[in-house]
Protein backbone atom coordinates (compact mmCIF):
# COMPACT_ATOMS: atom_id res chain seq x y z
CA UNK A 1 0.00 0.00 0.00
CA UNK A 2 1.45 3.68 -0.55
CA UNK A 3 1.11 4.53 3.19
CA UNK A 4 2.41 1.26 4.22
CA UNK A 5 -0.52 -0.54 5.06
CA UNK A 6 -0.66 -4.56 4.89
CA UNK A 7 -4.47 -5.96 4.26
CA UNK A 8 -5.37 -9.43 4.11
CA UNK A 9 -8.45 -11.17 2.34
CA UNK A 10 -9.47 -14.37 4.32
CA UNK A 11 -10.56 -17.37 2.28
CA UNK A 12 -13.86 -17.37 4.52
CA UNK A 13 -14.73 -14.46 7.65
CA UNK A 14 -12.75 -15.79 10.52
CA UNK A 15 -12.58 -14.14 14.00
CA UNK A 16 -9.74 -12.30 14.59
CA UNK A 17 -10.10 -12.42 18.54
CA UNK A 18 -11.61 -14.94 20.93
CA UNK A 19 -15.40 -13.87 20.73
CA UNK A 20 -14.76 -11.63 18.06
CA UNK A 21 -16.79 -10.23 15.11
CA UNK A 22 -15.83 -12.66 11.95
CA UNK A 23 -14.18 -10.23 9.29
CA UNK A 24 -13.38 -11.22 5.58
CA UNK A 25 -11.20 -8.14 4.48
CA UNK A 26 -8.69 -7.14 7.76
CA UNK A 27 -5.85 -4.66 7.94
CA UNK A 28 -2.85 -5.44 9.84
CA UNK A 29 -0.48 -3.01 11.57
CA UNK A 30 3.07 -3.46 10.40
CA UNK A 31 4.84 -2.30 13.66
CA UNK A 32 2.79 -5.42 15.87
CA UNK A 33 1.40 -7.80 13.49
CA UNK A 34 -1.91 -7.28 14.55
CA UNK A 35 -5.07 -7.58 12.01
CA UNK A 36 -7.94 -4.89 12.62
CA UNK A 37 -11.29 -5.76 10.88
CA UNK A 38 -11.84 -3.77 7.71
CA UNK A 39 -15.81 -4.33 7.20
CA UNK A 40 -17.15 -7.36 9.06
CA UNK A 41 -20.84 -6.69 7.33
CA UNK A 42 -18.79 -7.67 4.01
CA UNK A 43 -19.48 -11.87 3.34
CA UNK A 44 -17.41 -12.31 0.19
CA UNK A 45 -15.18 -9.85 -2.77
CA UNK A 46 -16.18 -10.07 -6.33
CA UNK A 47 -14.04 -12.90 -8.15
CA UNK A 48 -13.67 -10.29 -11.22
CA UNK A 49 -14.79 -7.85 -13.03
CA UNK A 50 -15.96 -6.58 -17.16
CA UNK A 51 -16.09 -8.94 -19.78
CA UNK A 52 -14.86 -12.85 -19.11
CA UNK A 53 -13.63 -11.70 -16.06
CA UNK A 54 -11.50 -9.40 -17.54
CA UNK A 55 -11.87 -6.38 -15.87
CA UNK A 56 -10.16 -4.56 -13.12
CA UNK A 57 -8.61 -5.71 -9.82
CA UNK A 58 -11.77 -5.86 -7.32
CA UNK A 59 -9.63 -4.07 -4.65
CA UNK A 60 -7.89 -1.18 -5.65
CA UNK A 61 -6.18 1.59 -3.84
CA UNK A 62 -5.46 5.31 -4.33
CA UNK A 63 -2.60 7.39 -3.32
CA UNK A 64 -3.79 8.64 0.27
CA UNK A 65 -3.52 4.77 1.01
CA UNK A 66 -7.76 4.24 0.62
CA UNK A 67 -8.77 0.67 -0.23
CA UNK A 68 -11.95 0.70 -2.56
CA UNK A 69 -13.22 -3.42 -2.95
CA UNK A 70 -16.61 -4.47 -4.51
CA UNK A 71 -18.37 -7.37 -2.83
CA UNK A 72 -21.13 -8.66 -1.45
CA UNK A 73 -22.63 -7.46 2.08
CA UNK A 74 -25.40 -10.47 2.64
CA UNK A 75 -27.34 -10.61 -1.09
CA UNK A 76 -26.64 -7.15 -2.10
CA UNK A 77 -23.53 -6.00 -3.90
CA UNK A 78 -21.48 -3.37 -2.74
CA UNK A 79 -18.44 -0.77 -3.73
CA UNK A 80 -17.46 0.48 -0.73
CA UNK A 81 -14.53 2.57 0.46
CA UNK A 82 -12.31 1.96 3.97
CA UNK A 83 -9.88 4.72 4.85
CA UNK A 84 -8.59 5.28 9.31
CA UNK A 85 -11.75 3.20 10.51
CA UNK A 86 -13.94 4.77 8.23
CA UNK A 87 -16.33 2.84 5.41
CA UNK A 88 -18.25 4.62 2.85
CA UNK A 89 -20.46 2.83 0.37
CA UNK A 90 -20.10 3.95 -3.19
CA UNK A 91 -23.36 2.51 -4.61
CA UNK A 92 -26.41 1.04 -3.72
CA UNK A 93 -28.38 -1.91 -3.90
CA UNK A 94 -29.98 -0.79 -6.92
CA UNK A 95 -26.93 -0.70 -8.63
CA UNK A 96 -25.22 -3.67 -10.88
CA UNK A 97 -21.26 -2.84 -10.82
CA UNK A 98 -19.61 -3.74 -13.91
CA UNK A 99 -16.60 -2.62 -13.58
CA UNK A 100 -14.17 0.31 -11.85
CA UNK A 101 -10.97 2.21 -11.51
CA UNK A 102 -9.73 4.09 -8.57
CA UNK A 103 -7.34 7.54 -9.78
CA UNK A 104 -4.51 8.37 -7.50
CA UNK A 105 -6.69 10.97 -5.72
CA UNK A 106 -9.42 9.22 -5.12
CA UNK A 107 -11.67 9.99 -7.90
CA UNK A 108 -13.43 6.49 -8.85
CA UNK A 109 -14.88 5.78 -12.63
CA UNK A 110 -17.53 3.03 -12.10
CA UNK A 111 -19.72 1.07 -15.12
CA UNK A 112 -22.54 0.04 -14.25
CA UNK A 113 -26.59 -0.25 -14.83
CA UNK A 114 -29.39 0.61 -12.69
CA UNK A 115 -31.61 -2.93 -11.90
CA UNK A 116 -34.92 -0.63 -11.60
CA UNK A 117 -34.44 0.75 -14.87
CA UNK A 118 -31.98 -1.45 -16.75
CA UNK A 119 -30.25 1.75 -17.64
CA UNK A 120 -26.51 1.32 -18.25
CA UNK A 121 -24.42 4.17 -17.86
CA UNK A 122 -20.86 5.13 -16.88
CA UNK A 123 -20.09 7.52 -14.03
CA UNK A 124 -17.83 9.54 -12.17
CA UNK A 125 -17.48 9.85 -8.05
CA UNK A 126 -15.29 12.19 -6.79
CA UNK A 127 -12.72 12.41 -4.02
CA UNK A 128 -15.91 14.05 -2.24
CA UNK A 129 -18.54 11.78 -3.20
CA UNK A 130 -20.19 13.68 -5.59
CA UNK A 131 -21.66 11.87 -8.44
CA UNK A 132 -21.89 12.19 -12.35
CA UNK A 133 -23.01 10.69 -15.79
CA UNK A 134 -20.14 10.31 -17.98
CA UNK A 135 -22.12 8.44 -20.64
CA UNK A 136 -25.63 6.39 -20.66
CA UNK A 137 -24.65 3.85 -22.46
CA UNK A 138 -23.01 0.17 -22.25
CA UNK A 139 -19.34 -0.12 -21.57
CA UNK A 140 -17.37 -2.93 -23.17
CA UNK A 141 -14.40 -2.10 -21.10
CA UNK A 142 -12.31 0.14 -19.12
CA UNK A 143 -9.10 0.67 -18.95
CA UNK A 144 -6.58 2.49 -17.96
CA UNK A 145 -3.95 2.94 -20.57
CA UNK A 146 0.33 3.35 -20.69
CA UNK A 147 -0.30 7.52 -21.09
CA UNK A 148 -2.42 7.33 -17.46
CA UNK A 149 -5.50 7.74 -19.04
CA UNK A 150 -8.66 5.61 -18.62
CA UNK A 151 -10.57 4.46 -21.46
CA UNK A 152 -13.92 3.57 -22.24
CA UNK A 153 -15.25 1.16 -24.84
CA UNK A 154 -19.21 2.68 -25.63
CA UNK A 155 -21.35 0.48 -27.02
CA UNK A 156 -24.67 1.46 -27.40
CA UNK A 157 -26.50 2.66 -30.94
CA UNK A 158 -24.47 5.97 -32.26
CA UNK A 159 -22.10 6.18 -29.30
CA UNK A 160 -20.13 2.92 -30.47
CA UNK A 161 -16.20 2.93 -30.03
CA UNK A 162 -13.62 4.11 -27.68
CA UNK A 163 -13.36 7.39 -25.53
CA UNK A 164 -10.83 8.63 -23.22
CA UNK A 165 -11.88 10.24 -19.92
CA UNK A 166 -10.48 13.83 -19.58
CA UNK A 167 -9.42 14.75 -15.76
CA UNK A 168 -9.38 18.86 -16.79
CA UNK A 169 -12.31 18.40 -18.69
CA UNK A 170 -14.12 16.18 -15.76
CA UNK A 171 -15.95 14.32 -19.13
CA UNK A 172 -15.19 11.83 -22.10
CA UNK A 173 -13.26 13.89 -24.55
CA UNK A 174 -15.66 14.59 -27.85
CA UNK A 175 -13.31 13.00 -30.39
CA UNK A 176 -13.24 9.16 -30.34
CA UNK A 177 -10.03 7.34 -29.36
CA UNK A 178 -10.81 4.26 -31.82
CA UNK A 179 -14.30 4.00 -33.74
CA UNK A 180 -16.12 2.95 -37.29
CA UNK A 181 -19.30 5.01 -37.04
CA UNK A 182 -20.40 6.32 -40.21
CA UNK A 183 -21.18 9.38 -38.38
CA UNK A 184 -17.48 9.60 -36.35
CA UNK A 185 -14.83 8.90 -38.69
CA UNK A 186 -11.81 10.34 -39.29
CA UNK A 187 -12.03 14.43 -38.23
CA UNK A 188 -13.70 13.03 -34.69
CA UNK A 189 -11.87 9.98 -33.85
CA UNK A 190 -7.69 9.18 -33.91
CA UNK A 191 -8.09 6.35 -35.75
CA UNK A 192 -11.18 4.70 -37.46
CA UNK A 193 -12.20 1.20 -39.10
CA UNK A 194 -14.00 2.81 -41.42
CA UNK A 195 -13.51 0.42 -44.42
CA UNK A 196 -14.15 3.36 -46.58
CA UNK A 197 -11.26 5.18 -45.19
CA UNK A 198 -7.61 5.19 -45.14
CA UNK A 199 -7.74 3.99 -41.19
CA UNK A 200 -6.56 0.71 -38.75
CA UNK A 201 -5.34 -1.03 -41.71
CA UNK A 202 -5.80 -5.02 -40.26
CA UNK A 203 -9.32 -3.33 -40.62
CA UNK A 204 -9.63 -2.79 -44.25
CA UNK A 205 -11.33 -5.14 -46.57
CA UNK A 206 -9.83 -8.29 -46.58
CA UNK A 207 -7.85 -8.37 -43.53
CA UNK A 208 -10.99 -7.08 -41.81
CA UNK A 209 -13.09 -10.42 -42.05
CA UNK A 210 -9.89 -11.95 -40.51
CA UNK A 211 -9.67 -9.56 -37.72
CA UNK A 212 -13.79 -9.52 -36.38
CA UNK A 213 -12.23 -9.78 -32.57
CA UNK A 214 -10.87 -5.94 -32.27
CA UNK A 215 -12.69 -4.62 -35.81
CA UNK A 216 -16.02 -5.94 -35.36
CA UNK A 217 -16.36 -4.11 -32.11
CA UNK A 218 -14.18 -1.22 -32.72
CA UNK A 219 -12.04 -2.75 -30.12
CA UNK A 220 -14.31 -2.07 -27.48
CA UNK A 221 -14.76 -5.43 -26.15
CA UNK A 222 -11.86 -6.16 -24.32
CA UNK A 223 -9.80 -8.09 -21.24
CA UNK A 224 -6.05 -8.70 -20.08
CA UNK A 225 -5.22 -5.37 -21.21
CA UNK A 226 -1.28 -4.88 -20.16
CA UNK A 227 0.51 -1.78 -20.26
CA UNK A 228 4.63 -1.88 -21.00
CA UNK A 229 7.00 0.84 -19.69
CA UNK A 230 4.52 3.21 -19.79
CA UNK A 231 4.67 3.22 -23.59
CA UNK A 232 2.10 0.88 -24.83
CA UNK A 233 -1.20 -0.49 -24.19
CA UNK A 234 -2.02 -4.44 -25.45
CA UNK A 235 -5.23 -5.98 -25.05
CA UNK A 236 -7.33 -9.60 -25.86
CA UNK A 237 -9.85 -8.05 -28.04
CA UNK A 238 -12.74 -10.18 -27.55
CA UNK A 239 -15.37 -8.86 -29.93
CA UNK A 240 -16.07 -12.41 -32.01
CA UNK A 241 -14.43 -15.40 -32.21
CA UNK A 242 -10.80 -16.13 -32.52
CA UNK A 243 -9.68 -13.93 -29.89
CA UNK A 244 -6.59 -11.75 -30.68
CA UNK A 245 -3.97 -9.89 -29.08
CA UNK A 246 -4.06 -6.24 -30.23
CA UNK A 247 -1.84 -3.15 -29.51
CA UNK A 248 -4.34 -0.47 -28.21
CA UNK A 249 -2.19 2.15 -27.45
CA UNK A 250 0.37 4.25 -28.81
CA UNK A 251 -1.76 3.35 -32.27
CA UNK A 252 -3.73 0.33 -32.89
CA UNK A 253 -2.02 -2.17 -34.35
CA UNK A 254 -2.84 -6.30 -34.51
CA UNK A 255 0.25 -8.17 -33.03
CA UNK A 256 2.43 -10.46 -34.71
CA UNK A 257 0.96 -13.73 -33.18
CA UNK A 258 0.69 -16.10 -35.42
CA UNK A 259 1.20 -19.52 -33.97
CA UNK A 260 -1.89 -18.66 -31.19
CA UNK A 261 -4.82 -18.33 -33.37
CA UNK A 262 -7.47 -17.54 -30.56
CA UNK A 263 -5.62 -16.46 -26.94
CA UNK A 264 -7.82 -17.65 -23.67
CA UNK A 265 -5.24 -16.71 -21.20
CA UNK A 266 -2.39 -13.75 -21.09
CA UNK A 267 -0.39 -12.79 -18.36
CA UNK A 268 2.54 -9.74 -18.59
CA UNK A 269 5.86 -10.20 -17.36
CA UNK A 270 7.88 -6.92 -18.03
CA UNK A 271 8.12 -6.65 -21.78
CA UNK A 272 6.82 -10.09 -22.50
CA UNK A 273 3.11 -11.54 -22.88
CA UNK A 274 2.81 -15.03 -22.22
CA UNK A 275 -0.19 -16.07 -23.95
CA UNK A 276 -2.12 -19.70 -23.80
CA UNK A 277 -4.80 -20.82 -26.52
CA UNK A 278 -5.27 -22.44 -29.25
CA UNK A 279 -3.71 -22.94 -32.84
CA UNK A 280 -5.32 -23.09 -36.26
CA UNK A 281 -5.67 -26.83 -35.89
CA UNK A 282 -6.73 -26.55 -32.00
CA UNK A 283 -4.35 -27.47 -30.34
CA UNK A 284 -3.69 -26.31 -27.12
CA UNK A 285 -0.12 -24.51 -26.77
CA UNK A 286 1.98 -21.47 -25.08
CA UNK A 287 3.60 -19.04 -26.94
CA UNK A 288 5.57 -15.72 -25.34
CA UNK A 289 5.32 -12.46 -27.26
CA UNK A 290 7.73 -10.41 -26.94
CA UNK A 291 6.61 -6.34 -26.79
CA UNK A 292 9.95 -5.10 -28.03
CA UNK A 293 10.86 -7.60 -30.70
CA UNK A 294 7.60 -7.93 -32.07
CA UNK A 295 7.84 -11.80 -32.22
CA UNK A 296 6.70 -14.91 -30.67
CA UNK A 297 8.39 -18.25 -29.27
CA UNK A 298 6.52 -21.21 -28.83
CA UNK A 299 7.08 -22.87 -25.48
CA UNK A 300 4.99 -25.74 -25.08
CA UNK A 301 3.61 -27.17 -28.60
CA UNK A 302 0.60 -29.42 -28.78
CA UNK A 303 2.78 -32.70 -28.73
CA UNK A 304 1.65 -32.71 -24.87
CA UNK A 305 -1.49 -30.71 -25.06
CA UNK A 306 -2.28 -29.06 -21.86
CA UNK A 307 -5.42 -27.19 -21.61
CA UNK A 308 -4.25 -24.55 -19.53
CA UNK A 309 -6.65 -23.09 -16.89
CA UNK A 310 -4.22 -20.75 -15.09
CA UNK A 311 -0.65 -19.63 -15.29
CA UNK A 312 1.80 -17.41 -13.30
CA UNK A 313 5.72 -16.42 -14.14
CA UNK A 314 7.78 -17.49 -11.23
CA UNK A 315 10.71 -14.70 -11.42
CA UNK A 316 13.03 -16.94 -8.92
CA UNK A 317 12.83 -19.94 -11.28
CA UNK A 318 12.36 -17.97 -14.70
CA UNK A 319 9.32 -20.39 -15.65
CA UNK A 320 5.81 -20.58 -16.47
CA UNK A 321 4.07 -22.23 -13.62
CA UNK A 322 0.46 -23.65 -14.57
CA UNK A 323 -2.49 -25.85 -14.06
CA UNK A 324 -4.46 -27.16 -16.23
CA UNK A 325 -5.89 -30.59 -18.56
CA UNK A 326 -3.66 -32.82 -20.02
CA UNK A 327 -5.02 -34.55 -22.89
CA UNK A 328 -2.78 -37.42 -23.13
CA UNK A 329 -4.51 -39.30 -19.99
CA UNK A 330 -7.26 -37.03 -19.50
CA UNK A 331 -5.88 -35.68 -15.95
CA UNK A 332 -6.19 -32.35 -13.98
CA UNK A 333 -2.24 -31.17 -13.59
CA UNK A 334 0.12 -28.85 -12.28
CA UNK A 335 3.15 -28.30 -14.20
CA UNK A 336 6.39 -25.99 -14.85
CA UNK A 337 8.15 -24.53 -18.20
CA UNK A 338 11.52 -23.41 -17.62
CA UNK A 339 12.15 -20.01 -19.82
CA UNK A 340 16.33 -20.37 -19.05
Amino acid sequence: MPNGDVYIVFESKVALTTGGTPCLLAVVDVTTGVPTCVDSTLNSITSSLGINGGGNSPIQTDASGAIYYAGYSGSSSVLRKAKNGVTTDLINANISLRNFIVQSDGTVIIAGSTGSTGVSWLRRISPSGGLKNLAITYVGFLWEFADGKVYAGAMRDSMYGIKRYSTDLDALEDKYWITGNSDFVTQDSHFTVDLNTAGIPECLWPAYQENLSFCGSYGTQAASVFNVLGQKTFGVALGMYPYQLWQYYPTPEKTNVTAINSVTLARQVITTIILSGTSSTGSNILSLYDTSSKQETVVMNGSNEVEIYSMSYSQKSNSILFTGLRFSDNKYVVGEVSLG
